[in-house]
């Protein structure tokens, strides 16, 4: 179902949402993706300087190996997947075009 599809539907039952204007939510995605990074840096920061002065100048060796190793294994849980999440949407839409 393509962005016409929608507008279409919207309009024939006389409502008007935010979701019929493609710019509208592609803005308000970009927002809302920007505003969550910059939480999650946030974050990131909030723990790295607490665990920083709680550990002290000792433990810096352990700490970086268990952000590594983190950070590693975080990467590779994610291989493929958003690809995979992009393929298979783009398959689904396809088989709704054609009426499968």
């Amino acid at each position: 179902m393509g962005w016409g599809d929608r507008e279409q539907v919207r309009r024939s039952n006389g409502t008007r949402s935010f979701m019929s204007d493609p710019a509208r939510v592609s803005t308000h995605a970009v927002v809302g993706t920007a505003v969550t990074s910059a939480i999650i840096m946030g974050c990131g920061v909030i723990t790295g300087l607490t665990a920083a002065r709680s550990i002290g100048s000792s433990g810096r060796g352990e700490l970086t190996a268990i952000i590594a190793w983190a950070s590693t294994l975080l990467y590779a849980g994610t291989l493929g997947i958003p690809e995979a999440v992009t393929y298979f949407e783009f398959a689904v839409d396809q088989l709704v075009r054609e009426g499968l």
